[in-house]
Formats: structure tokens, sequence, C-alpha cells
């Protein structure tokens, strides 16, 4: 689908948009053609029953004939001052929907009039955004199509091009230009989340994402079992060693702001991601009902790869690292058990409570491993990691624990500002003691389960920072993955966190 952005109307447009407000009041534009159409846009608006420019609503329309156009499409926005970022962009999804619902293949957007605290460049550019994330599908093993099954199909219409009309077009153009970027990014991550497990695995997982990123200028370094081994990685070893596919660590390196920055004694952002490309729960084997979706459970893994994908094509002048622990905890023979004590790089000893706790072991390591190596000015760590962030915030924010004020600030705009949702969530004492061990430094789940089980794993991770870090854990298992359709996501990883984190670097790290 293309996009693009212009001050006059193409000569050959057969459908024109009209954004209509609750008052469904006619823009200047909008009056121009319903001047041109007879009163045909005013008729339409006065006399339809159901549609009232409430937010998200549609309604496609034909032209009488000398119009200038074939369609009319009025895109509901409810109450400007209500707008979001994110609200737009589930705008930009519902009119998708309704254009390839109509047959349409292209449409002009005319973009004036009131939008709340939203400039047209604003609203132009997240409406684009929301119309390409509705555009995703997942469909690379699907190979045979339902006509050739026997059934009658209907060919499905993709809108082939949507061009917004507005005065500061080149301004739009411009924001449109990295968002593009951070989109692409989104949805590199929804294509990893939704490979299946037997496609993706440690080794493959990290050999794509070597693939995709080394020819954009991303240093991509692949680090073995043996060499896992040698490093002390024994806490990640540990989860994998039920696995016929052994874990991998991959290290990638952007050094866009170059060697100044070094010098000046400023260390990289350090982004950290759990890549369980499927958690079984080992011996504490995951039921049915909870088992099925597992291989989501890289997700943090491929957010901090669509992030770089991110970072690289827009040529971020910011040094970062990523640090992705990949592994499959599955059930074998060499699988280790509850009550096992394993080692960590950090030195301290974990007691195997729960081998469906896995994932935090995983990042005890990376976590360590990118401190001691690059003394990180700040440290993120992204991981699919509590069914009980689940309980506490569903599918709409993401819960993150966050050590240092300044930091927490920066990330909570940059939510606000991508549309991401993001929610403060407590360290405490409390739950770090819950997690020290009796026979060993540390328990792998906390005593008091199952009561505050996502506060109980950050607190957990938190044994591992060293002190004078900043750190943040995302935990997004609510909002990397949904089981049915919503607005802008079909079935499956949602590519959260790209856009979140790509704003905050671009905001406040890039270039300083």
């Amino acid at each position: 689908m293309k996009i693009n952005f212009s001050k006059a109307l193409a000569l050959k447009t057969e459908t024109i948009v009209f954004l209509i407000a609750a008052d469904k009041a006619l823009s200047s534009q909008a009056q121009a053609w319903n001047t041109k159409s007879g009163g045909f846009l005013a008729r339409v608006l006065k006399t339809h029953g159901k549609f009232s420019g409430a937010h998200g609503q549609v309604l496609v329309r034909t032209l009488p004939d000398g119009a200038g156009a074939v369609n009319a499409v009025f895109l509901g926005i409810g109450t400007p001052e209500k707008l979001t970022t994110r609200s737009i962009e589930i705008l930009g999804g519902k009119l998708l929907g309704a254009l390839e619902g109509a047959g349409i293949a292209a449409a002009s957007v005319f973009l004036e009039g009131d939008c709340g605290a939203f400039a047209p460049p604003d609203v132009a550019t997240h409406l684009a955004a929301g119309a390409k994330l509705q555009d995703y599908r997942f469909d690379r093993y699907k190979k045979n199509s339902s006509a050739s099954r026997g059934k009658s199909s209907v060919p499905e219409t993709r809108v082939q091009k949507i061009s917004f009309v507005l005065e500061k077009s080149a301004v739009a153009e411009k924001m449109w230009s990295g968002l593009d970027i951070a989109t692409d990014g989104t949805l590199y991550v929804r294509d990893l989340v939704n490979e299946p497990p037997n496609r993706l695995y440690p080794d493959s997982f990290a050999r794509r994402v070597q693939g995709d990123l080394t020819p954009l200028g991303v240093e991509v370094t692949i680090y073995d079992e043996k060499k896992l081994k040698t490093m002390g990685h024994a806490a990640h070893l540990a989860v994998g060693m039920g696995s016929d596919h052994p874990p991998r660590l991959v290290v990638l390196q952007w050094n866009g702001a170059g060697k100044a920055t070094q010098k000046a004694g400023k260390g990289p952002i350090v982004f950290v991601g759990k890549g369980l490309t499927f958690d079984a729960g080992g011996l504490n084997l995951k039921p049915t009902g909870g088992i099925e979706d597992m291989k989501l459970d890289m997700a943090g893994a491929a957010t901090v790869a669509g992030l770089f994908m991110a970072l690289a094509r827009r040529k971020a002048r910011v040094n970062a690292i990523g640090i992705l622990g990949m592994a499959e905890n599955m059930i074998s023979g060499h699988s280790y058990r509850p009550s096992d004590i394993i080692d960590t790089l950090s030195g301290k000893t974990v007691e195997v409570g729960n081998t469906d706790a896995e994932g935090r072991l995983v990042l005890a390591d990376c976590l360590t491993y990118a401190q001691k190596k690059f003394s990180p000015r700040a440290m993120i760590d992204l991981a699919t990691l509590t069914g009980a962030m689940m309980v506490a915030l569903g599918n709409e924010y993401c819960g993150t624990f966050v050590n240092d004020d300044a930091l927490w600030s920066q990330m909570d705009e940059a939510g606000r500002e991508s549309g991401e949702k993001i929610w403060r969530m407590p360290l405490d004492e409390a739950w770090r003691k819950e997690d020290e061990g009796t026979i060993s430094d540390l328990v792998n789940i906390g005593a008091g389960r199952p009561n505050a089980g996502a506060c109980t794993a950050a607190g957990f991770l938190e044994h591992f920072i060293e002190d004078g870090t900043v750190w943040a854990h995302m935990d997004i298992a609510g909002v990397s993955w949904v089981k049915s359709a919503r607005p802008n996501l079909s079935k499956g990883g949602t590519g959260y966190g790209v856009r979140l984190l790509d704003r905050l670097v671009a905001a406040h790290f890039e270039g300083r």
C-alpha cells in the first residue's frame, strides 16, 4: 500500500474522504464538494439515521454523476478534544477496513478542521500508521486458497493507495518518514512472533536477525552454547537443557553516535530481550489453554530486533546495544528440575522453585552481561515474563518497573506520543526479600506466590542490577499478543514496544 501527502487533490480521484466530528459540521473542503454535488453531502449527513460522527463510524456513499468523484466516505472522529495518538490510529484502521469492504482500492483524505490538540500533519501521519498496521497479514504458510478447496471465493480487495491532502504536506511527509520506519519495525516484530516454533528456534532466530540487520549496518554477534558455557552463562544454559535446540545469545551493536560519545564517557543505551522461542514450562509443564500460544515468549527479543531495524534505517545518532537471550524451555531427561541450584553469571546462586519461571533466569545472565560488558547509561529489558501482569493490566497497558524517576518520565511521555500504553509498577524491598533463598542466594519464584507475581519477578531481576545502573523492566506479557482481532491488530503478535522505544531514543538519547 502506497501512502503519500500532497497539497492538492489528484486529477483522477475516485474516492474522497472527509473527517466528520460529532457535530457533523462540514469542513471548507467538504463544503466545496457539497456544492459540486448539489448538496448531496449535507443531505446524507442530515438524513442518515445511524451515522452520528461518533469515533470510528464510517459511511460510504456513491456520489451523483458530475460530482467530480465516484465515492464519498465520511470518517467519524467523535469529539476532537478527546482524540489521542492511539485513537487516531484506530481511525486509520477503521478507514482501511471500510475501504476494503466497499471494494475501493484508492482514496484521498482531506485533512483540515478541528482535531483537538492535533495539527493536520499529526493526524495525517497517524491515520496513515493506523491504516498500515491494519493492512498487516501473516499468510506466508497459507498454500491453498478457499477456491482451490472447492469453496466459492470473492477476491479480497486490498487498498493500493491512500493520499492525504493538506496544506502542510511537506511537514507531514517529513514526520511520516520516521513513523513509517518505526511502523515497519513493528510489523517485523509481528512477523517474528507469528512464526511457528518449528521454524523459529534459537539458532534460526539468531540467523534470521543477523541476516536482516547486518545489511542495515548493525553489528550482529551470535554466541552458541559452547561459548556461553565458557562465558559463565549457566542460568541461561540451564533453561535450554531439555531442548534439542540449544540456547543462543545475540548481541546487536548500533554505533550511530560514533566514538566521540564513547570518549565523552557516555555509555550506550542497552535493550535486553527475552527470547524463549517456545516455552512448554519445562518439568512444570504448562496445561492446555496455557501452552498453545507459547511461541510468543520470544516477543521481547523480537521487539529489540525490530527497534534496531528502525534505529539503523533512520540512521539514529545514538550508540545502542541489544542483548537477545534465546532458548527453548522443553522437557527431556536433560531438563533442569525444581529444587536444582544453578549458578548465574553474577556469581549468585538460584534454587529452582518452578521451571516455568525460566525467563527471569535467562534475563539474569543477560542483564549481568550487559552491565559488565557495556556499562550502560540506561538499560531497559522487555519480556513476556508473567501471567500476573495480564491479571493486573490485561491487554491494554505494559506494566513497567523503573528504578529512576527521570527515565520513567521519559518513557511515559514516549508512550503517550507513540500511542503504546505504559503503566508504572512498584519496586519494593518486600518483593526482593521474597526472592531470597534459604539454601541458595535466591529462588526463582517468590515465596508469596501467586500474589504479586509480576512484582516478585521484577524483584528477582532487581537482584542482578548493579548499584548506579539506570534500569527499567517492561513486562509485555499482556500487550505483545492478542487471541482475537482488535483495532489495527490481527490475531497474534502485536509488535508492541518498537515505536515507544524508538520515540524514547529519538527524544532523550539521540545526539546526547
